[in-house]
């Protein structure tokens, strides 16, 4: 099963790179970007370095997602939450993570998370 864990690491490559470019162009404008991002589908992973304006060093995130399909909306979740600030990863916890907040994906997204997944 070599050749299929092959393909879903290209399908996670490309995933990461669309997400972060998906990512910086519709919601980071002017907050910062996102310098790198992995996603690994098997495992529901994801990791990112993120530059943000008048911070020195880049933030590093590592984070765990559950996707909830109702119907024909798809929710994402946080399950884990880590950052180099303490501060975010705390308030990720509290307010994200423990609540279990879930945000709806827009159609093309979930589509595109759902496929790589497989």
């Amino acid at each position: 099963m070599a050749g299929m864990g092959l393909m879903r690491g290209l399908k996670d490559s490309a995933l990461g790179l669309a997400a972060r470019t998906w990512l910086n162009s519709h919601y980071l404008q002017g907050i910062g970007t996102i310098t790198a991002l992995s996603v690994d589908t098997a495992r529901r992973h994801v990791d990112a370095e993120i530059v943000l304006r008048g911070e020195e060093r880049p933030v590093r995130v590592s984070l765990a997602y559950a996707l909830v399909k109702s119907g024909r909306v798809t929710k994402v979740s946080l399950r884990s939450f880590e950052s180099s600030r303490a501060w975010l990863s705390e308030a990720a916890r509290r307010f994200v993570v423990e609540p279990g907040l879930a945000v709806p994906l827009p159609q093309l997204v979930a589509h595109a998370v759902e496929r790589a997944g497989r």
